[in-house]
């Protein structure tokens, strides 16, 4: 089942990052690839319809891992826009717009932080909007966020960000 196998790839990323720092081993340590790999397990456990509070809280922690260590320096942990947009679709197509939303907002915030891999595309923003489309009947304020990422988006294209259209 696709909830097992994703948290078997997790506990798998955690055995490779504690036998590369016991046994000092750094062809055994975590990368961005291997993160994205399990966040991509995650999604597609999630795309099932059985998104669990511990497959959120697990996703968020690996973002915040890979933004916390290339932020200390280590370009191996890089978040990309494949990164975030593995974790975009997870919430998207899960009805967890205001997740979405904040994923895109990271996302955008390590672009102007100077992280060029972390750009934006469209298919970040529609993803999101699509996903407050989805949720406007039961949250109101759903049209003021698709408002916001729209201008957000109107801003990257109007600085420079050719590749929004």
């Amino acid at each position: 089942d696709d909830e097992m196998a994703s948290y078997r790839a997790e506990n798998l990323l955690d055995h490779m990052s504690r036998r590369a720092e016991e046994d000092n081993r750094p062809d055994l340590r975590i990368d961005r690839l291997s993160v994205n790999t399990v966040l991509g397990a995650k999604a597609k456990h999630a795309l099932s319809g059985e998104l669990s509070l511990r497959t959120v809280k697990d996703a968020e922690r690996m973002l915040d891992m890979l933004e916390q260590e290339f932020a200390q320096g280590d370009e191996t942990m890089r978040p990309t826009a494949r990164t975030y947009s593995k974790l975009i679709d997870l919430y998207a197509k899960n009805n967890m717009a205001d997740m979405a939303e904040r994923t895109l907002a990271r996302m955008e915030e390590q672009y102007r932080r100077g992280n060029k891999a972390a750009l934006p595309r469209t298919i970040h923003y529609t993803s999101v909007l699509d996903a407050l489309a989805r949720v406007m009947k039961s949250n109101p304020a759903s049209d003021l966020k698709a408002d916001r990422i729209l201008k957000s988006m109107l801003n990257l294209y109007d600085t420079g960000s050719r590749h929004l259209r």
